[in-house]
């Protein structure tokens, strides 16, 4: 559907050019990659008992952005922006708090899409065309 759509908006010489730049076609790899292991282990997570936990991750995950965009790319958030930040960690902890245990699968599913959208950031390449070539590199691994 997605190669249709490509094909349809005529932007076809975009998988080329990322093909041919290999710095991009590394980290849409990377991308690939990461989205295989994301739902794989978040398949596996829901089969063996950790819903609560992996739902957590896709909490913590923002929270992760936040001090990743800090951090990496020195993105500075405004004050307003760094109250609702507290606000968004206040609960998140509370949430980690009432859980019980260290939500290592939640950390996990919240580290990797970290990975991803770092490498994401670092791919200058357009979404659909992106998306495409990353499908076709997962697609012999499904």
């Amino acid at each position: 559907m997605v190669l249709f759509l490509i094909w349809i908006r005529g932007v076809v010489y975009e998988i080329r050019e990322i093909i041919r730049n290999r710095r991009n076609l590394l980290f849409i790899t990377g991308c690939a990659f990461s989205h295989m292991f994301g739902w794989g282990f978040y398949i596996w997570a829901v089969g063996s008992g950790h819903i609560l936990d992996a739902a957590l991750g896709h909490y913590m995950q923002p929270m992760f952005s936040v001090l990743c965009g800090f951090f990496l790319f020195r993105e500075r958030p405004r004050r307003l922006q760094w109250t609702a930040i507290g606000i968004a960690c206040i609960g998140v902890l509370g949430m980690v708090a009432m859980f019980g245990s260290f939500p290592w699968v939640g950390v996990l599913i919240a580290l990797n899409g970290i990975l991803f959208a770092t490498l994401r950031k670092n791919a200058p390449v357009g979404a659909m065309s992106g998306l495409v070539l990353e499908l076709l590199i997962s697609a012999p691994f499904l």
